[in-house]
C-alpha cells in the first residue's frame, strides 16, 4: 500500500469577496452643496461629499454685484451708443455751463437726427461751428433766402447765439445721462488698470471653478 500524501487545502472564496470594491466616488457642486451643478466629469448618478463647503459671503456678494455690474454696463451702452445711432444721430459728452441749470458739464446727451422744418422753439439742439459742437436752446426761427434760419441761446447765457442756417443742426436732444460723461472720461483714460482689476477679482472668485474638476471620497 502506498503511503498517503499530504495535500494542501485551497481555501475556497465566493468571487465576490476576491473583488476589491472601490469607494463610491463624489463631487462638490460648484455653487455649494444646495446646487445641482456638478464639475466637469461628474455624470448625474454622483453624489454630494460630506466635506462640500457652502459657497462664502464674500464670493455670494461678488456675484450679485457683477451681475448688476453687467446689467449696468449692458444699460449704458445701449442708452450711449445703440439708440443714438439706430435714430441717426449720437451721443455728446457736455463740456461747458451754458446750458445750467439743464444740463451741467459732464453730462452725456443723447442727440437724434433732425429736418430743418421739424426745428421748433424751445429744442435743445447740437449744431456744428467751424471750431466745435454746440448744444444750445432754439429761441428762434426764422428765414433768410431760401433757408431757415436758427437763433440758439445757452439758458445760463445773458446773450444769443449768432444766427445759423439750420443745415448746421446736427440734431435735437432727446434725453440726458447726468454726470456719466465724467465716468466715462474716466474710464477711457484708465480702461487697461479697469480691465486688470476685475480679472484679478474674476479669477479669485471663479478661476478654481473653471480648473479641473474636485473630486473627494466620502
Amino acid at each position: 500500500m502506498e503511503p498517503m500524501m499530504n495535500v494542501p487545502v485551497v481555501e475556497q472564496h465566493p468571487v465576490d469577496e476576491l473583488t476589491e470594491t472601490t469607494p463610491a466616488a463624489c463631487c462638490c457642486p460648484v455653487h455649494g452643496p444646495d446646487s445641482t451643478t456638478l464639475p466637469c466629469g461628474c455624470n448625474s448618478a454622483a453624489v454630494a461629499c460630506a466635506d462640500c463647503q457652502p459657497v462664502g459671503v464674500g464670493r455670494a456678494i461678488w456675484q450679485v454685484l457683477s451681475a448688476a455690474l453687467l446689467t449696468m454696463a449692458v444699460g449704458i451702452a445701449v442708452a450711449v451708443y445703440l439708440i443714438p445711432r439706430m435714430l441717426g444721430g449720437d451721443s455728446l459728452v457736455i463740456n461747458s455751463g451754458s446750458m445750467l441749470p439743464a444740463l451741467a458739464p459732464g453730462d452725456i446727451v443723447a442727440v437724434r437726427a433732425i429736418e430743418p422744418h421739424q426745428i421748433a422753439m424751445g429744442d435743445i439742439v447740437t449744431y456744428s461751428t467751424q471750431n466745435a459742437l454746440i448744444t444750445h436752446r432754439v429761441i428762434g426761427v426764422g428765414a433768410q433766402g431760401n433757408g431757415a434760419t436758427i437763433i440758439t441761446q445757452g439758458d445760463a447765457n445773458n446773450a444769443a447765439d449768432a444766427p445759423i442756417l439750420a443745415e448746421q443742426v446736427r440734431g435735437k436732444v432727446i434725453y440726458t445721462l447726468p454726470m456719466l460723461g465724467m465716468v466715462t472720461g474716466w474710464l477711457r483714460g484708465n480702461i487697461h488698470w479697469v480691465i486688470a482689476g476685475l480679472g484679478v477679482v474674476w479669477l479669485a472668485s471663479y478661476g478654481k471653478q473653471w480648473s479641473s474638476e474636485k473630486r473627494c471620497q466620502q
